[in-house]
């Protein structure tokens, strides 16, 4: 629910209070092929509103629900807040089995890669 500079934001302050090698649970909605294809038979929870690295599912609440492209949000977000992904368990709001999956959103486990030195 939150867009771009908050998103941002939210990380570099996890990367700041995370201990050295200390993780987080985050969750997201993830923008990728599989769920951009998937989506599309979706009809009642998609992201029609295309805003380059990011979409939207209502213009008009524009922090109603976002998702990331997930390319970006790795690269240009969580690599730049000190963070990698260790794992990523994606969600079934796209269409996915919901048996197969861990949670409703996209689930990342994020690790604080700087040393403490």
């Amino acid at each position: 629910h939150m867009l771009p500079d908050e998103v941002a934001n939210y990380l570099r302050e996890i990367g700041r209070v995370l201990r050295p090698g200390g993780c987080c649970f985050a969750t997201f909605f993830l923008w990728n092929e599989e769920s951009a294809a998937l989506s599309r038979n979706n009809p009642h929870f998609n992201f029609p509103h295309d805003h380059g690295h990011y979409r939207l599912m209502d213009e008009q609440v524009q922090a109603a629900n976002v998702a990331y492209q997930e390319s970006y949000l790795r690269q240009n977000m969580i690599e730049a807040a000190g963070l990698k992904v260790e794992q990523a368990h994606y969600g079934y709001w796209a269409g996915r089995e919901k048996a197969a999956c861990k949670d409703f959103q996209d689930v990342l486990v994020l690790k604080h890669t700087l040393s403490s030195t």
